[in-house]
């Protein structure tokens, strides 16, 4: 038996939930993992790994755009879409087993998928269809070839992949005190020293579970499995004991980003501004769920590009050149978990006195706007509105999101929106200079992890001497506390 060796959770830091993976000796020794993509179907990224070096998760291939569009378009509440695949791999052939949520009906679809090629859009099936009385299926084959799915509730029932022809259901936890809660979605694979691993979703909120920091993420822990008899799961904890694998690499990514030509809303490096991304704005705006509850259901378009938040304490940011001539032009940064629940940075057109909207002259003010549901334990703060400085306005202004206490609000992606907000402008914002680095990481009931074995990841897409602002989200309680900073970056 090899040594038992430390390492540390979560795998795949972030927002990737209902994890599934596969062991494949014929594909190099490779591990292949799908998660999850809930409202920003269609895609599923297929991650590829060798489990030897488990920081090094790449994507092969986001899963591919089949499934219809016009269905895709019914799928409209913020938490509907793509529900927890599960890949499989046999005799040669990669099959995933999902569901397609579509709630406002009160109906899912199940879909199954194969391909021979996992780093080929092109190869992947057009999905087989199949009634879906449960959610989250995971499916096996026998011994004597036959496929089973089990589905929640638990259900377990005979599954004909070719056909999606489903038999006859049968139906088949004691609660912890430990960091990790809501563990589940396991999958079991090995491999290829014979070792087996278990991957599972888990919150990082301990026994409370009042918040759980970044959403459902992936964790790994070791399996003991003897012939003849059950698996036996290592704990999940932040640091624990397992089979032996080599240390993770640091991997540290700063690009530039080459002039091609723009798709839709997005065009990289314009002319006149080189290393930039331009966006052109759309019509609607992510912080109308402020004020709107259903948003979502009116299957609206917008410009904005995101990433997964990887770490609990981060910082990010970007440079933003902007002009706007007409009212309620705005571009800004977003911490977005869905439609109706955000927090939004934004530099904005509006009139002079911006707290009744009067006066003919406009002027560009920063906005500070948080869109979500009321609850219980939070109050959402009123809108923020000031001036931005005139002599800021001569050089790009630096916004920035800084998480400095992971006890205070959930979230899962950050990135970049731009919006005429419904008004008559056109004016397009460039970006540059992007930035994600990761502060620490919470692995336990008060126990952290500083020396991280993260990716730093950045855009150097232009040479700027100065920045002008940035926003502190680090507290929010009753309220969130944030700051404009002067070109010495100190706070005011």
């Amino acid at each position: 038996m090899a040594p038992a060796q430390k390492r540390q959770n979560p795998a795949i830091p972030g927002w990737h939930s209902d994890p599934s993976c596969v062991f494949v000796s014929k594909r190099d020794n490779t591990t292949f993992c799908a998660s999850s993509t809930f409202l920003l179907t269609l895609g599923i990224p297929i991650m590829p790994a060798k489990i030897s070096r488990p920081g090094n998760w790449l994507t092969a291939t986001p899963f591919p755009e089949k499934v219809n569009t016009r269905s895709s378009n019914l799928s409209i509440p913020q938490t509907d879409g793509i529900w927890a695949p599960t890949l499989r791999y046999q005799q040669g052939i990669f099959c995933v087993i999902v569901i397609y949520m579509k709630s406002i009906y009160g109906t899912s679809t199940g879909l199954i998928f194969n391909t021979r090629d996992p780093f080929s859009d092109d190869a992947w099936t057009v999905p087989i269809q199949y009634n879906a009385e449960s959610i989250d299926p995971d499916f096996f084959w026998d011994d004597d070839g036959t496929a089973y799915v089990a589905t929640a509730g638990t259900n377990l029932q005979t599954v004909d992949v070719t056909t999606g022809a489903l038999g006859e259901p049968s139906r088949i936890w004691n609660d912890s005190t430990e960091y990790f809660q809501n563990i589940g979605h396991a999958d079991l694979f090995h491999n290829a020293n014979g070792h087996w691993w278990s991957c599972a979703l888990a919150w990082r909120s301990g026994s409370e579970g009042h918040t759980y920091l970044m959403s459902r993420e992936m964790v790994l822990t070791s399996v003991i499995w003897k012939q003849g008899d059950w698996p036996s799961f290592t704990p999940v904890r932040g640091n624990q004991k397992g089979w032996y694998l080599p240390p993770s690499n640091n991997i540290s990514l700063v690009t530039d980003l080459s002039p091609i030509t723009g798709y839709h809303s997005y065009t990289i490096s314009p002319p006149g501004h080189p290393r930039t991304l331009r966006l052109t704005p759309s019509t609607a705006s992510i912080t109308s769920g402020y004020k709107n509850y259903t948003a979502g259901y009116d299957g609206t378009e917008f410009t904005l590009i995101m990433r997964r938040q990887t770490d609990t304490l981060f910082q990010y940011s970007v440079d933003v050149s902007f002009a706007p001539t007409a009212q309620d032009e705005e571009v800004g940064v977003t911490v977005f978990l869905n439609q109706v629940q955000n927090i939004n940075l934004g530099i904005v057109m509006l009139p002079v006195n911006a707290t009744n909207r009067t006066g003919s002259s406009l002027t560009l003010h920063f906005r500070f706007l948080v869109s979500g549901l009321i609850s219980n334990e939070k109050d959402i703060p009123t809108p923020f509105v000031t001036f931005v400085p005139h002599s800021w306005l001569q050089a790009p202004i630096r916004l920035m999101i800084r998480v400095e206490n992971e006890t205070l609000c959930i979230r899962s992606l950050v990135g970049v929106y731009a919006t005429s907000n419904n008004g008559k402008g056109a004016t397009k914002p460039c970006i540059s200079r992007w930035r994600y680095s990761g502060l620490a990481q919470e692995i336990g009931n008060g126990e952290k992890r500083e020396d991280l074995s993260i990716m730093k990841f950045g855009h150097d897409m232009t040479n700027v001497s100065h920045y002008d602002t940035c926003t502190n989200l680090a507290r929010w309680d009753n309220m969130v506390s944030y700051g404009l900073a002067n070109g010495d970056g100190n706070f005011n």
